[in-house]
């Protein structure tokens, strides 16, 4: 069966209907293509959410894997929409894995230090500032945090973000903002961070 071909808002060639066609029938080429061009936005994602992670690598590949296993639920045909699709799958990977630390750190499955792993390369001011932030995220329900680094870190528009978290753009205005309340109340109470965030000098 062929597809027509389809061309973007400005004029290019896009092979999206032929990529999901190649996706859709289990093609392993397909699915190569498919990698290489979501890849690095995969990645953006996981690391804007959850920062350094020890299963960071499995977490790319689980979200690639729940993308083709699910292909057949996407119901557009062009880049696009692929893309915010794909952003999608990632957040609620994402979401998983953070649920996944929370009730791990509350069975005491791990001790606190382990849920981050900061590179020993980094600046040691960096290193403390980094590990302490993404332990106040942690402190944050997934609902709402979610959708504030979606909106602080990885810079998602508010509509994006309505999008990825498959929320009115309302509900994720109000779990923006609250997110954000959250955030700052616990760095304003943590000695290190309120110098970061200029309330207090160095």
């Amino acid at each position: 069966m062929s597809v027509s071909p389809s061309y973007s808002d400005d004029g290019v060639l896009d092979d999206t209907p032929a990529l999901l066609e190649g996706l859709r029938n289990g093609e392993r080429g397909a699915q190569e293509r498919f990698f290489d061009r979501h890849v690095a936005d995969v990645e953006r994602v996981l690391f804007r959410m959850l920062g350094p992670d020890s299963e960071f690598e499995d977490l790319v590949h689980e979200a690639f894997i729940q993308s083709v296993v699910h292909i057949h639920t996407f119901r557009g045909d062009n880049a696009k929409t692929l893309r915010a699709w794909v952003r999608a799958v990632a957040t609620r990977t994402a979401g998983k894995r953070i649920r996944r630390r929370q009730v791990r750190r509350i069975l005491s499955l791990q001790p606190p230090e382990s849920f981050v792993d900061i590179p020993n390369s980094v600046d040691p001011s960096v290193q403390a500032a980094l590990q302490q932030t993404y332990a106040l995220l942690e402190r944050i329900p997934a609902a709402d945090r979610i959708p504030f680094l979606l909106r602080f870190l990885h810079g998602m528009s508010l509509n994006e973000v309505a999008e990825t978290c498959e929320v009115s753009l309302s509900t994720a205005k109000r779990r923006i903002q609250r997110g954000r309340e959250r955030f700052l109340a616990l760095a304003h109470d943590d000695p290190l961070l309120k110098i970061w965030l200029g309330t207090e000098e160095p």
